[in-house]
């Protein structure tokens, strides 16, 4: 068997993710390989391309009717409580986070500290986290812990979120969902970034999907319905007739599937008929891929090697020219 040195760069073909679940058109950022590289070796190739990984479009997980937000039928909807809608996206496929965002009817203003809390719920593997926003949440049953050095590390984890961003720690992951101190609590995991974004009526969470006190959320996991999601009033804890609660059952988007980056290769006559592959190839922290295809049992020849990236459903291809 005799071997050509893939050509560099390749025939590159972004296909983008262009429609999310609303049918308007999204701004997404397309999947493209910069670049393939096939190396002969043994009775195949080796292969290592170079990914510039694309977004995914907003997934709708659940809906709340615009104007029930209580006490009395959109009495606090100037607030900023009247809940409308959840959702999720990954919005750069080359980092290891996932956004979470609340939409509201009204959002005219950031909320006053302390004081509103909006709230989404999860289950994984039947394990309970949460996400949080709040203007400030010094005063939060997230930071009780059996444990006084949990409970020590929590608290000073305000003076570190502010030591290390500059900012002061508003939105947050909480996890290991117990009852402490007789109070039924998910405690703090970690401060994350956000926004509060009164232009487009929506509050943002970016969460990290590699953070080390939520192993469960990670590329590929399943998120499931929970308790639901709320915006409410809250002093410490939540002042239950003042949620403009999305019930469990009004998630229709869940179970909901965190995007994971995947990638294949196959090899192709001068027809185009696949003649090996698809080999699925592995994809390392940094977003390039890399493996092998074997060209058992094929002519001497011109073929040409097609590496697909894929995260979701927003795929780009690549394809060069090899000699069996």
């Amino acid at each position: 068997m005799r071997h050509a040195r893939a050509l560099i760069p390749a025939l590159l073909v972004p296909l983008a993710l262009i429609v999310p679940a609303s049918g308007q058109e999204s701004e997404t950022a397309p999947t493209v390989i910069d670049s393939v590289e096939a190396s002969p070796e043994g009775s195949g190739f080796t292969i290592a391309a170079g990914v510039d990984w694309g977004g995914t479009a907003p997934m709708v997980l659940g809906t709340d009717p615009t104007g029930d937000a209580p006490p009395a039928a959109n009495a606090t909807a100037a607030q900023g409580l009247d809940l409308t809608e959840i959702s999720a996206w990954i919005e750069d496929g080359d980092e290891l986070e996932a956004t979470f965002a609340f939409d509201l009817a009204t959002f005219d203003n950031p909320p006053p500290p302390e004081v509103v809390r909006y709230y989404m719920t999860f289950l994984v593997n039947g394990q309970a986290f949460a996400l949080q926003a709040k203007t400030s949440d010094f005063a939060s049953g997230a930071n009780l812990s059996d444990n006084p050095e949990t409970l020590a590390e929590n608290i000073g984890s305000y003076a570190e979120h502010i030591a290390d961003t500059g900012t002061l720690p508003q939105f947050r992951v909480r996890g290991n969902c117990a009852t402490v101190q007789v109070v039924n609590n998910c405690g703090h995991v970690a401060w994350v970034s956000g926004e509060f974004d009164t232009d487009e009526n929506q509050i943002r969470i970016d969460v990290p999907l590699d953070l080390e006190g939520l192993p469960i959320l990670r590329p590929g996991a399943t998120l499931e319905a929970d308790q639901g999601a709320w915006a409410s009033l809250q002093a410490a804890l939540d002042a239950a007739q003042t949620r403009d609660t999305m019930a469990a059952g009004a998630q229709e988007g869940l179970p909901y599937q965190i995007p994971r980056r995947t990638s294949t290769a196959t090899l192709r006559d001068t027809t185009g008929a696949v003649v090996a592959g698809p080999v699925t190839l592995s994809v390392a922290d940094d977003g390039d891929v890399q493996g092998q295809i074997s060209a058992v049992g094929l002519a001497a020849g011109d073929y040409e090697l097609v590496v697909s990236a894929c995260i979701a459903a927003n795929c780009g291809t690549a394809t060069t020219p090899v000699t069996v």
